[in-house]
């Protein structure tokens, strides 16, 4: 478990300057000229040119309807009191909630509401969403084998392993589905080459036709290889807004606008675990809050039960490094958002402590 704990902040040491700096390009000026790194399955990281590899998408702002909290039932008071409680966390840039598909509070610490923030492995459930896209078109089946769609998968990934034990992130264990281990590199950037070759077209403009456009996502920046794949792992750059949109587009069951995006079936089994021996907290690529058996953390924290005990059950959550997170509680039709930089890389802590400070608000909402 320590070699896994160092491994993760070597990858964060390596990661964050090109997050950081690496959004300054636009995908229009990307030099695909630029000698290519001898991956496996053809994935370049661009670390020689890593102004080349961002993708950024500008337009206007991304705009959510937007009602008094009191409307839902909500004090104004009682929101004082939240924003001061999570304020209190430390490190937060906002946070945003939606209730029935409308915005009802939202609160930045610095920034504003179009304030783009490293969103880390809440990077992760956009790419599963892509996958998602592509199984309810029809392009691939959630277990083929990797080795259908790359002939040469990276060598940790086990030969027999699938789509499905990609998205559940135990495709390197013997046999796969036995063991969780969490990657935000190599193998788990191996479903955003399976989404190009399955789509027919590089997974950077499968993700703005398919995912980003319809949800009205404008401005943000998700990082990339030369040849237009889209980190899976840790690539995006957004704003809470944003984020909400995803959890929006859960909690409605996969429809947005009245246009169905990903399909209820893919949902549901996103949303439960696949190999609960495995780990019972983690579905495809989203975690979980059932209490179903042993769970285990990105960085290895053990637990039975409910990850976040006076959650809801079957409500779940994407969530990323220094507290990137979209909770999505569907029995209530509300999503909760929040990003920052909390100096604690554990972000279940984060979340547990985030619920903590809005769960009044939340239970009371009408």
């Amino acid at each position: 478990m320590k070699i896994q704990i160092v491994s993760k902040i070597m990858f964060l040491l390596f990661f964050t300057p090109v997050l950081i700096f690496g959004c300054f390009a636009d995908s229009n000026t990307t030099n695909t000229e630029n000698r290519e790194s001898p991956e496996y399955f053809g994935l370049d990281t661009g670390v020689n040119d890593p102004s080349a590899v961002s993708y950024c998408y500008s337009g206007t702002s991304d705009e959510w309807i937007i009602d008094s909290p009191e409307s839902h039932g909500i004090d104004r008071e009682v929101l004082k009191k939240v924003d001061a409680a999570v304020f209190r966390l430390g490190g937060r840039q906002g946070y945003v909630i939606i209730h029935d598909n409308v915005l009802i509070h939202e609160k930045y610490y610095y920034g504003n509401k179009d304030t783009l923030n490293i969103a880390w492995s809440v990077t992760k459930s956009f790419g599963a969403t892509l996958i998602g896209i592509a199984y309810t078109m029809g392009l691939l089946d959630l277990d083929d084998p990797v080795t259908r769609w790359i002939e040469r998968p990276y060598s940790a990934i086990h030969e027999n392993a699938t789509i499905r034990h990609l998205l559940c992130q135990t495709a390197e264990s013997d046999p796969p589905g036995d063991e969780f281990k969490y990657d935000s590199a190599l193998v788990i950037n191996t479903l955003s080459t399976i989404v190009s070759k399955a789509s027919g077209m590089p997974s950077k403009d499968f993700a703005k036709k398919y995912l980003m456009d319809p949800l009205g996502i404008k401005k943000y920046v998700w990082l990339g290889d030369l040849k237009g794949n889209i980190f899976f792992g840790a690539g995006l750059k957004a704003s809470c807004r944003n984020l909400a949109r995803l959890g929006q587009l859960y909690c409605n069951g996969g429809v947005w606008n009245g246009e169905r995006i990903v399909s209820q079936e893919f949902i549901n089994e996103a949303t439960t675990p696949s190999f609960p021996e495995a780990n019972a907290g983690y579905g495809f690529l989203f975690w979980l809050n059932r209490d179903a058996g042993t769970w285990y953390s990105a960085l290895g924290t053990k637990g039975t039960g409910r990850m976040i005990r006076d959650a809801p059950e079957n409500s779940f959550r994407a969530q990323g490094f220094f507290g990137q997170i979209i909770n999505i509680i569907p029995d209530l039709n509300i999503v909760a958002v929040t990003m920052g930089t909390t100096l604690n890389i554990e972000s279940l802590y984060i979340n547990r402590q985030f619920w903590n400070a809005l769960e009044s608000v939340i239970l009371s909402v009408e």
